[in-house]
């Protein structure tokens, strides 16, 4: 089981104008072994006496391709290690991956939550894609801001003053992260949310955690 955990969690930290075609997004919802609704949304559902699989992804990300490579990836790698690693009986491992699309004027962004369940030990983390229909190119931590911008130094405060609002205990270790931290986030026309996995900035009990900061406090250093 411990093989499984470090499986998940390594695997997730490798780890989307017009509406966009469909098309692109098939071979995605076909790699994995799933159905489009007429909600436009891609459901797959596994189970086998060792796991169970459940997958709820938006199909319409205008770059489909990485989405597809790491929702196969992590599905791939998940499934073998929960296959050589079964939990006593009557255990069961069990792994959601849920998509949610957001979108700005200028950008289209899926966040696919992954959540895993290990009976005492869940855990739950993030993978976003990001798109600049603009520039017809992916929207990087590094595209967000203007060049020269410190992302870890500008979002750090934030990010624990936020956390205060919440009556969270804020370990001044928020201070330590580099910019790897904040590289899941989605820009809407109001806010810039940013997406930390389960242990990342609180204790693991508290979950993960999502942060909106408004855009309007991060016009000045916005590309």
């Amino acid at each position: 089981m411990r093989r499984l955990l470090q499986t998940a969690v390594v695997t997730a930290g490798l780890l989307m104008g017009a509406m966009p075609e469909l098309a692109g997004a098939q071979p995605l919802c076909a790699d994995l072994g799933g159905t489009v609704g007429a909600d436009q949304v891609c459901t797959s559902h596994t189970s086998t006496p060792d796991y169970s699989l459940d997958i709820s992804v938006p199909v319409g990300y205008p770059d489909p391709q990485p989405v597809q490579d790491f929702m196969t990836r992590t599905r791939d790698e998940w499934v073998t290690a929960a296959e050589h690693d079964p939990m006593p009986d009557p255990g069961h491992h069990l792994l959601a991956m849920s998509g949610t699309a957001y979108q700005s004027a200028a950008t289209r962004s899926l966040v696919i939550a992954l959540n895993s369940d290990f009976g005492a030990h869940p855990v739950g983390t993030f993978r976003a894609f990001n798109y600049d229909v603009t520039r017809s190119a992916p929207n990087t931590l590094a595209t967000l801001f203007r060049p020269g911008t410190n992302a870890a130094q500008l979002l750090a405060p934030i990010v624990k003053r936020e956390l205060g609002k919440r009556g969270a205990e804020v370990p001044e270790s928020i201070d330590d992260l580099d910019a790897t931290a904040y590289q899941n986030f989605v820009v809407t026309d109001d806010a810039v949310v940013f997406f930390f996995a389960q242990g990342l900035l609180l204790s693991q009990v508290d979950g993960a955690q999502r942060i909106s900061v408004p855009r309007a406090e991060l016009a000045a250093v916005l590309a």
